[in-house]
């Protein structure tokens, strides 16, 4: 089958074209569904020497699987010239080793013709197997859903305007073949993640199950998306399935969250009136031996938002039944915005600042702001007496887009847009 029907190329296709180009293996991660394997399609109809393997579907034995090994690592021996485009790779019969020894072939042998690229739906291990066995001589590229300025130009769209972002959050879902709601999706990777637990891998970090369910994930999503709907006293909206929440133990929800922030679908952030708290609370919190979960304290500050707006949507489309871009509310509009502007920062070193009634400020300590406002007048920011002085602001607004003093105010779309090109997560003082 060939995948030169999918004429739309997402930008971390020419990622891949310039990390094969530049080094022997390439490491390909990111949700399910989120267009990895169309991508790797592309790549073996772009290069006459490209081989696809999917090792999930390919073959019914490990035996298989292992001849796949033995030959890749023949061809970095004779330095042939080929790329493996090898996807599903954790589903190789023993990954971490197997990748440990396509790596270790390079290092035995003088070879830049040999190419491997190895793709997969449960980043973590991916990542983790990859710098354990590859060290710096790999190149990693985090991939994600459509975001909002490659939607504009799968639609050759160069409108980026309010209309435009709300055409996003309701058609991005197209471009996502397979998805049906989140639940099925979650349940899925579940399963999947389940039948990896059960393979006898030594750096298991991130497969593990133990007290992970849909529901107990469902649970915890609602759970976070009820209390922004609180935040926001929306009263008028019949809330469904969010009132479903039931309780569930402050460790079950740590699993749950970890497993979420795993696999690269939501992002956990620390509430605190004070920039300089350590920045790495969220990552230690995650960690299987840390105990901070039983610290209310701690727990208590911790907000989940969603990675990517067509699980935001689903999930409130169920609860709130409004399914029209066009009669989303303003207070619903600032949830799914916060959300993903969440997901284009950083997920280390940023809080989001307490106390912030109409807005939500998430604070960089490494020295800048910025506030969801969505208003125009910016009377209502918070942000403005709030963040120290000293500190770059940036406060999205609805429309106006200029610059008074050291303060910049930008439509939230356009941020949106300028972050989402090229598909850059970095810290916005890096840009």
């Amino acid at each position: 089958m060939s995948y030169t029907q999918y004429n739309f190329k997402r930008d971390f296709f020419y990622e891949a074209e310039n990390a094969i180009e530049n080094s022997c293996i390439t490491f390909i991660t990111g949700p399910k569904k989120c267009g990895k394997t169309v991508c790797l399609r592309q790549l073996a109809d772009a290069y006459e020497n490209a081989l696809y393997i999917n090792m999930k579907y390919d073959f019914d034995t490990d035996e298989k699987r292992n001849d796949v090994v033995s030959r890749a690592v023949n061809s970095i021996a004779n330095g042939q010239k080929i790329i493996y485009l090898i996807d599903d790779a954790e589903y190789l019969a023993l990954p971490d080793k197997d990748i440990a020894k396509i790596a270790g072939a390079y290092s035995k042998y003088d070879n830049q013709c040999t190419k491997v690229v190895f793709a997969g739906s449960h980043s973590e291990l991916l990542e983790f197997w990859g710098h354990i066995a590859c060290g710096g001589n790999a190149s990693f590229i985090r991939v994600g859903f459509l975001s909002f300025s490659e939607w504009l130009s799968l639609k050759g769209m160069t409108d980026v305007s309010k209309r435009a972002y709300a055409d996003f959050l309701h058609g991005c879902k197209e471009f996502c073949q397979g998805f049906d709601n989140t639940e099925k999706y979650l349940q899925d990777y579940l399963d999947e993640t389940a039948e990896l637990a059960e393979k006898p891998i030594e750096y298991i970090t991130g497969a593990e199950t133990e007290s992970v369910n849909v529901n107990n994930i469902l649970n915890v999503l609602c759970s976070s998306l009820k209390e922004q709907i609180n935040k926001a006293n929306i009263s008028k909206i019949h809330t469904g399935e969010l009132e479903k929440s039931v309780h569930i133990s402050n460790y079950d929800r740590k699993n749950a969250m970890r497993f979420l922030s795993d696999n690269k679908l939501a992002t956990l952030t620390y509430i605190t009136d004070k920039p300089t708290a350590d920045p790495y609370i969220t990552q230690k919190f995650l960690k299987p031996s840390n105990e901070l979960y039983r610290n209310p304290e701690v727990f208590s500050r911790l907000r989940l938002t969603v990675d990517y707006p067509m699980f935001c949507i689903d999930l409130i489309n169920s609860a709130t039944k409004v399914a029209n871009p066009d009669k989303i509310s303003d207070d619903i509009l600032r949830i799914i915005v916060t959300a993903d502007i969440r997901s284009l920062l950083s997920c280390s070193g940023v809080f989001e600042y307490e106390n912030s009634p109409v807005s939500t400020v998430f604070i960089g300590n490494s020295g800048y702001s910025v506030e969801v406002l969505l208003s125009d007048d910016i009377a209502f920011s918070h942000s403005l007496d709030s963040v120290p002085e000293d500190y770059e602001k940036i406060i999205l607004t609805r429309s106006r887009e200029e610059a008074l003093n050291n303060v910049r105010l930008i439509p939230y779309y356009r941020f949106i847009f300028d972050r989402s090109v090229n598909r850059k997560k970095v810290q916005y003082e890096n840009q």
